[in-house]
């Protein structure tokens, strides 16, 4: 299919039986496997799925590669081009029903403009399988992600299945701040610029640790700002990622203190979290519950104003804490265990570090200013370097 870089086309699919995107993807239903979508040339494309009420999920989005107009080979060539998944209504263009990434989404070559957008009722990424990144002409985040639906759910597959039937059950937050069996630290949404319209609950797993939370990697340069006007404590926010600031990579509850103030708390429901912090309070000391240590923990304390070398920090973990039984410790080694012992109690608690990610995930990006995305960016939003 060929309508040229600025031409536009469209897919609508009418199978009964749900429609099949990319590859690796089971079931039943009309599939487009990934081969066939690397042969579409277009401007902006829309591919189309009916809502089929007997079907849990319309739309099946398996392993698929979208390339932009910044790389050769391009699915859009429209600088402010677009992919837009959807499932609803096709003739009333009325969105509906349910689209689940179970596989990698990945566009490249994405420019500031260009999006890939989800139109429907729920949108659902399979936190232990799916992926949905995009990419500029290198390895830096790029474009924008537009969730358009009411709900968007980022959790395994069980979980997800467990939200369609009930999407308040006992539990879920546990359920969602909980990290990953196998974790994910990079996240499992990936983009310069997250947007939700008209949303009513945005719910992503932890797909990290307990200590660097993980789910979402975007870029922001001040506290969530909704374009519209939420009712208070109309949107359920249970979200667990990383940010990119001008000041660096934040997880954590430093994640948290950068997102929420007093200009948008009120907005999101009472069980609201943010890393495992809680949005109606104005302070999280912790994003998570503190570790239970056993005695086979071993720890070595640092005076940061010392020069410690390695050797010195191995010696320190590994040393022999009694001397052996047919060894009797001499009076000098008695008298320096119990000064040693006196001085540790008077040694104050060194405070916990800060949760900065500070290892690298993509090169620096410098935040300048605001750029306003195709849809309503009332998620999380940037800016283009």
């Amino acid at each position: 299919l060929d309508a040229g870089a600025t031409g536009t086309t469209r897919i609508f699919g009418v199978n009964s039986a749900g429609m099949r995107i990319g590859d690796g993807v089971t079931g039943g239903g009309y599939l487009l496997d990934n081969s066939e979508f690397s042969r579409i040339r277009t401007g902006s494309l829309l591919i189309a799925a009916m809502d089929v009420s007997n079907l849990p999920v319309d739309m099946r989005i398996g392993n698929l590669a979208v390339a932009g107009p910044l790389v050769s080979g391009s699915t859009i060539g429209l600088p402010d081009g677009s992919v837009t998944f959807f499932t609803g209504d096709i003739r009333a263009q009325a969105p509906s029903g349910t689209i689940r990434v179970v596989g990698s989404l990945k566009a490249r070559g994405f420019g500031a403009a260009n999006a890939l957008a989800f139109e429907d009722a729920t949108t659902e990424v399979d936190a232990e399988t799916g992926l949905i990144e995009i990419l500029g002409a290198g390895s830096d985040l790029a474009g924008s992600m537009e969730f358009l639906g009411r709900r968007l759910h980022v959790a395994p597959a069980a979980t997800l299945d467990r939200l369609q039937l009930d999407p308040f059950y006992v539990g879920r937050v546990e359920d969602l701040n909980r990290p990953l069996a196998t974790p994910r630290p990079d996240g499992v949404l990936r983009a310069f610029e997250i947007g939700t319209d008209n949303e009513e609950a945005v719910l992503i797993q932890n797909t990290g640790t307990q200590f660097l939370p993980a789910g979402i990697l975007v870029s922001a340069d001040g506290p969530i700002d909704f374009s519209s006007s939420p009712a208070p404590g109309s949107i359920e926010f249970i979200v667990n990622g990383q940010i990119m600031t001008p000041s660096g990579l934040l997880t954590g509850a430093d994640a948290y203190a950068f997102l929420v103030d007093d200009s948008n708390r009120a907005v999101f429901s009472a069980d609201s979290t943010i890393n495992g912090c809680a949005v109606s309070v104005a302070t999280c000391i912790s994003a998570q519950p503190p570790q239970n240590f056993t005695q086979a923990d071993t720890f070595a304390f640092l005076d940061t104003d010392t020069a410690t070398d390695t050797a010195s920090v191995s010696s320190v973990v590994s040393a022999d804490p009694e001397p052996a039984a047919d060894e009797p410790a001499s009076e000098e080694e008695r008298k320096a265990e119990e000064e040693g012992a006196e001085a540790g109690k008077r040694a104050p608690i060194p405070p916990p570090a800060p949760l900065i990610n500070t290892r690298p995930l993509d090169p620096p990006v410098n935040v300048e200013e605001p750029v306003a995305g195709s849809g309503n960016p009332a998620l999380i939003g940037g800016s283009q370097p």
